[in-house]
């Protein structure tokens, strides 16, 4: 017969009671697990997000100092070194907050593009 058939009924209730406990503490587990994860990939989107944006922006700073460099070159305007000036640090600004934000090989081919 069945190993369980010895026990008493309130033994056999008390047996399923602790195993249908140990369940649900293992799919809390599992969903505490699972929550944790879905937490750390967001910070992770969110951070490739933030990278993606000043990207973007230094893509349109660097544009725009060459956009300046020409209008220097051709029309010989004083005014287009100050936006030069200003567009150049901008993008500066924005691989420098890329740098700081980047594992060290990838970093170290920032400053390797940067010279």
């Amino acid at each position: 017969m069945s190993r369980l058939s010895h026990l008493k009924i309130s033994q056999r209730v008390m047996l399923f009671a602790l195993v249908a406990l140990a369940g649900i503490l293992v799919i809390a587990g599992i969903f505490l697990w699972q929550r944790q994860i879905e937490a750390s990939f967001r910070l992770g989107v969110d951070r490739l997000t933030r990278h993606q944006q000043e990207v973007t922006h230094m893509d349109g700073d660097l544009r725009d100092t060459l956009l300046w460099e020409q209008q220097f070159l051709l029309a010989k305007d004083s005014a287009a070194i100050d936006k030069f000036q200003v567009s150049h640090a901008a993008a500066s600004a924005a691989v420098e907050s890329l740098r700081s934000g980047a594992a060290p090989a990838l970093a170290a081919d920032l400053d390797a593009g940067r010279s």
